[in-house]
């Protein structure tokens, strides 16, 4: 992993020599008054859009901007067509640009990750793919200057925390600290990243808790047996599973208490505190950041088990506030283990009247399964009255649906993208 400082940053315009040359937008002369002037439209620190209309050389461009065409400095990186937001660094004697923010889609097509990072001047490592990849999945555009403040931060958090959590955890936390405008502190990302933990990892633990469960020593075996019993039979109460205490009956042990004494508990095995403590922190990390949602400023989460053909799944609820600038969808993200072709990761997204489903998996032979049962969908889903205008399934990238669903019209439509 690269430091923070070692990053290139060709976007950094060099000092300008003084020099003759008869074209009015040299590099190497002053600007005429009529193009001074009109530079004096844009504010040092100003963010303007901006399309790379041609290059001149490495360091400089035709750019089209709202005040007029202009050479202008602009990184290297940058191509004929890129269009996206700088910021206004310099504007007399020239005018000098730094790329501030970039859409991670268009209507025609779809950047890719490679092109973000080109058009970002970011280098090709395994964090910022990965970094771009779950970022986009987010925001219809990334922010140069994001990127690298998390980066900054990660670099300090792996030198210490290296083994307690996974790349992609650190990155939907720090992303969402990142949207939430909350500080990118070392100390909130310790308490707040066991949240973050995949879906299918609480299964795995819940369900080695049931099955292992006769490992307990009395009272706890009996106490956790009921617990569990409200999931497998869909009681109400499974829905207060993830919460810290049972705030109307103080005689009846929440889950989270419960698993506390597990891990105190001497009679039980190191592997066996190793799944519950997993559980445990999730549901402490989780008290703390609907804590924070009350600002209003970070999504509420919350979690639903439910027991399906002898075995424990999770369903992530994210509920996003609505504003008057942009309406967020609710999303629900689980994941399924399918025989034969192995977990199914999925992301739902209601949003107006719109579903949309977002399936991964490994095998190519999803696809082709997915298709087959199509109808029986479309009669589920009219058994449960829900009148479809438009069933989708496709392999579209996720990113290109997710950066139209605020713009996609309100009528009835199911799409599940692969």
């Amino acid at each position: 992993m690269s430091e923070i400082s070692n990053i290139k940053s060709t976007h950094n315009i060099t000092a300008i020599s003084g020099g003759g040359g008869g074209n009015q937008y040299s590099g190497q002369q002053q600007s005429s008054p009529k193009q001074e002037n009109k530079h004096s439209k844009l504010r040092i620190g100003e963010v303007v859009r901006a399309t790379i209309l041609e290059r001149v050389d490495d360091e400089v461009a035709y750019v089209r901007i709202p005040t007029g065409t202009f050479k202008a400095y602009v990184g290297k990186n940058l191509i004929k067509d890129d269009s996206l937001l700088f910021k206004v660094n310099e504007t007399n004697p020239y005018l000098i640009l730094k790329v501030h923010e970039v859409p991670t889609g268009k209507r025609e097509a779809t950047f890719s990750t490679d092109e973000l990072l080109r058009i970002l001047d970011l280098p090709k490592t395994e964090f910022y793919t990965e970094l771009v990849n779950v970022f986009r999945t987010y925001k219809n555009s990334i922010v140069r200057e994001d990127l690298l403040s998390i980066n900054k931060v990660y670099n300090k958090y792996y030198e210490d925390h290296k083994y307690e959590s996974t790349l992609r955890q650190f990155l939907q936390l720090s992303i969402e600290l990142n949207l939430s405008k909350l500080p990118l502190s070392i100390n909130l990302i310790k308490k707040l990243i066991p949240l973050y933990v995949e879906e299918n990892v609480i299964s795995d633990s819940l369900n080695y808790i049931d099955k292992n469960i006769n490992e307990l020593p009395e009272p706890l075996k009996s106490e956790l047996a009921e617990l569990l019993d409200d999931v497998k039979k869909n009681k109400y109460n499974k829905n207060n599973l993830f919460i810290l205490a049972i705030s109307d009956d103080k005689d009846k042990k929440s889950f989270f208490e419960i698993l506390n004494e597990i891990d105190e508990s001497e009679k039980v095995s190191k592997s066996y505190k190793a799944k519950s403590n997993k559980i445990r922190d999730l549901i402490s990390a989780l008290s703390l950041w609907n804590i924070i949602s009350f600002s209003g400023k970070a999504p509420l989460q919350y979690f639903i088990p439910y027991y399906f053909e002898n075995y424990y799944f999770i369903i992530r609820i994210t509920k996003r506030n609505y504003t008057s600038s942009k309406l967020e969808p609710i999303s629900f993200n689980f994941s399924v283990p399918v025989e034969n072709l192995g977990e199914v990761k999925n992301k739902m997204i209601a949003f107006q009247k719109q579903l949309k489903v977002y399936m991964s998996n490994e095998n190519n032979k999803f696809i082709e399964s997915l298709d087959s049962f199509k109808d029986k969908l479309v009669s589920s889903l009219e058994k449960n009255n829900y009148n479809l205008s438009s069933l989708k399934i496709s392999v579209d990238d996720i990113s290109k649906e997710l950066n139209e669903i605020n713009s996609a019209d309100t009528a009835q439509h199911f799409t599940i993208v692969v």
